[in-house]
């Protein structure tokens, strides 16, 4: 009976309304979000990181693009920018014996910003040069121009001018469209834009400044404008754009000649979506870019003046694009590849994917939508007989396999399958699926934390909820690492400084120091001013000697951190901190203390006394982090030290002795001194305690030599000496009896 009315409710379990209702939910919620800033800008973040995987194993750029860079060399030799036109000139000409295809300049030599007084003024005659050179070569030259809305009357050239003879009549489809179109241009001088071919170079910038497409073709009334990269296309294919182009938006731009077919893909505004393959060093690794002024000197040397033997770059047959590569100048930006990176790369990618039909694929939204709805479901019904474990499993697994398609369909096809909405709405999808149960656990947690949230502080609670079987209530004996700090000249600080501007520091440092506590599984017990108590072993407990270490560790990169933030404070003009650390190990007493109405989980015994004693002593001997006999023999196979002295503290009878905790074994290089000079301190200390104090002296005085402000090593030297004149009692053991907390 049970059995048959358990097996019935199954199907209900797999179809209930939850189960059918909220893919479709969610995959609603996934259209929405792709269509949100912060989602875009995301998922072309993970773009970028396909890019940049991709970039490892792509073939070489195509030979026939070449790259002429206006570098800083350029610069220095030949003023600065812009040129003298003439010079523009002379370089066509001497370079048109190379023999390249077309000249493409991605520059505008626009005369609006001479006449504004935004740029040196450029003599009528440089000008006239230029384009008496241009009217002499066979050569395709492009120039590039750049495109304005209505708003740009009082600026530029109207539109239609330039249209009229360099734009071209095109089909129904693309001149009534949405392709992205402008009112106004700037063009180079008139001389110059009546002579030479043009193209747009007009680049929209994302939010994260990277140019991720561009606007292929541009409408000018009835008449198309192309590209700078698609007028270089067509003077190297020699492709007539009226008869062999043809453009329908959101779907391609159909090449259709005697020497060449392409499909360019291309969405509804006319953009191109440029699918990144190379960055400025990919072009110098195949040797596809060169300097302008060291090309233009080695081609005239090499062709005007004759001379033998000159290597010039070889640019038969190519497109030569001319671009700006130098620091400061407006044509650089982001890039998936680098924050700076010329822009001139973006028409060299796009050109490279034409050239390769390399193009980058968008799945349409209709079918991302489907495969969501089919992934969610799947996610869904699987695991709905299954634990909780297997209902997170199944759904991460499913996902998992999803991002990895994406990243393998973008390696082997350039399809871009988006992942940051899908994976968002994915992860909304199963969050609202496992929810009571999550709510049920919290409500547990809670509960816990209530009747724990009067007497034990929030850090010991965390730990508390990671092991709750770990604790002991009433008090227990265990065996911990406790470590102390504390700030030297911390209270002359306060007396000085901006009480604010003091906190905002304290907290940077507290943030920084605790955050190494917690990575190394310590328990912070308490702040006592400017000083922090942290221990190791008294809720989770790993062994003495993971625990010590581990300790020992935190301390480490505490002062690793410490170092990070006096540099970025001494940029600031804020005071450096100094700080002591002492740890110690031993067996305390783990347990609540206090009154019913207010209580303390809290560890007590002669090992935190000591711990508190040692951290005090860094003052006396110049040091950082100062460890006890328990620790060392916890810890000394694992890291490195050197001895301090024998001391007997406040409160105890017999001396301990102490040591100044280094590095790690394995990492001798975060040492704060030179192993050299370690090794003799070591044989000075050995020495001292052997009472041969005449040894002592010259060892301890040679370490002063390289480090004459180490305190330790001045103590020892003044007791060394003293002990020459006046030795100590037969019965001496090497202790220092401090008579200070």
């Amino acid at each position: 009976m049970n059995e048959t009315s358990s097996k019935s409710k199954r199907p209900a379990a797999y179809f209930s309304i939850y189960n059918l209702v909220a893919p479709v939910v969610f995959a609603v919620l996934f259209i929405m979000l792709g269509k949100t800033d912060i989602v875009e800008k995301l998922e072309n973040l993970t773009l970028d990181q396909r890019v940049k995987v991709r970039h490892n194993s792509q073939e070489p750029i195509d030979r026939r693009l070449f790259l002429l860079a206006i570098d800083d060399p350029s610069v220095t030799k030949l003023g600065v920018w812009p040129f003298d036109r003439e010079i523009h000139g002379e370089l066509m000409r001497v370079l048109s014996e190379g023999k390249p295809r077309v000249f493409a300049w991605d520059v505008i030599f626009d005369s609006y910003s001479q006449e504004k007084g935004l740029a040196p003024d450029i003599p009528k005659s440089s000008d006239q040069s230029m384009v008496s050179a241009i009217g002499d070569l066979e050569i395709p030259v492009i120039t590039g121009v750049m495109g304005f809305g209505a708003d740009s009357e009082t600026y530029y050239t109207k539109a239609g001018k330039v249209a009229e003879k360099s734009g071209w009549e095109s089909n129904y489809e693309a001149i009534n469209s949405d392709i992205a179109h402008f009112d106004y241009v700037m063009t180079p001088f008139k001389e110059l834009w009546e002579t030479s071919l043009i193209g747009v170079v007009n680049a929209d910038r994302h939010a994260d400044g990277v140019v991720r497409k561009i606007p292929f073709v541009n409408r000018v009334e009835d008449r198309i404008i192309p590209s700078l990269t698609l007028a270089a296309l067509c003077s190297y294919w020699n492709i007539d754009p009226k008869k062999d182009i043809r453009i329908t938006p959101g779907e391609a731009i159909y090449i259709d000649s005697p020497l060449v077919r392409r499909r360019i893909p291309i969405d509804h505004d006319g953009y191109y979506h440029i699918n990144y393959r190379y960055e400025l060093q990919d072009l110098i690794d195949e040797k596809a870019v060169s300097s302008y002024y060291g090309t233009l000197a080695v081609y005239h040397q090499r062709y005007n003046l004759k001379k033998s033997g000159i290597d010039a770059p070889d640019i038969q047959d190519k497109i030569v694009f001319i671009g700006q590569i130098a620091v400061g100048m407006a044509d650089i930006g982001r890039s998936p590849f680098s924050g700076f990176s010329p822009m001139v790369l973006t028409h060299i990618n796009v050109i490279d994917n034409v050239l390769k039909e390399d193009y980058l694929h968008v799945p349409p939204a209709w079918a991302v939508w489907n495969i969501f709805l089919i992934l969610a479901y799947l996610s869904i019904i699987l695991p709905t007989p299954l634990d909780f474990w297997w209902k997170t499993i199944i759904p991460v697994s499913i996902f998992s396999a999803y991002i990895g398609l994406g990243v393998l369909l973008f390696l082997s096809s350039n399809l871009a399958l988006p992942m940051v909405a899908p994976s968002l709405a994915f992860l909304f999808l199963h969050t609202a699926g496992v929810g009571k149960q999550v709510l049920e656990e919290r409500k547990a947690r809670e509960e816990l934390r209530q009747t724990f949230s009067a007497y034990v502080a929030p850090g010991i609670l965390n730990s508390i909820y990671d092991n709750p079987n770990a604790l002991k209530l009433g008090g227990a004996k265990k065996e911990v690492a406790i470590l102390f700090t504390d700030i030297r000249s911390f209270t002359s600080m306060t007396e000085v400084m901006d009480s604010e501007i003091l906190v905002a520091q304290l907290n940077e440092y507290f943030t920084e120091m605790v955050s190494c506590i917690n990575r190394n599984g310590g328990t912070l017990h308490k702040f006592i001013g400017d000083a922090i108590m942290a221990v190791w072993g008294d809720v989770t407990y790993t062994g003495p000697t993971i625990d010590a270490g581990r300790s020992l560790q935190s301390a480490i990169e505490m002062r690793n951190s410490l170092a990070s933030l006096n540099k970025g404070w001494i940029g600031q003009d804020r005071p450096e901190f100094h700080m002591g650390i002492g740890i110690n190990f031993g067996k305390v007493t783990a347990g609540n203390i206090g009154a019913p109405q207010r209580m303390e989980f809290t560890v007590i015994g002669d090992p935190v006394n000591l711990a508190a004693r040692l951290e005090s002593l860094n003052k006396k001997f110049g040091t950082e982090i100062l460890i006890g006999e328990s620790m060392y023999e916890l810890t000394h196979e694992r890291f490195l030290f050197r001895p301090i002295a024998k001391v007997q503290v406040v409160g105890k009878q017999e001396g301990v002795q102490i040591y100044e905790a280094l590095c790690s074994v394995d990492k001798p290089e975060q040492s704060p001194y030179d192993m050299k000079w370690v090794n003799l301190y070591e044989e000075g200390y050995s020495r001292f305690m052997e009472r041969r104090f005449d040894v002592a002296v010259r060892l301890f005085e040679a370490c002063l030599n390289d480090r004459p402000n180490d305190k330790t090593t001045k103590l020892l030297l003044e007791t060394s000496r003293d002990f020459m004149e006046t030795p100590p009692p037969k019965g001496w053991n090497g202790t220092f009896e401090m008579t200070s907390k």
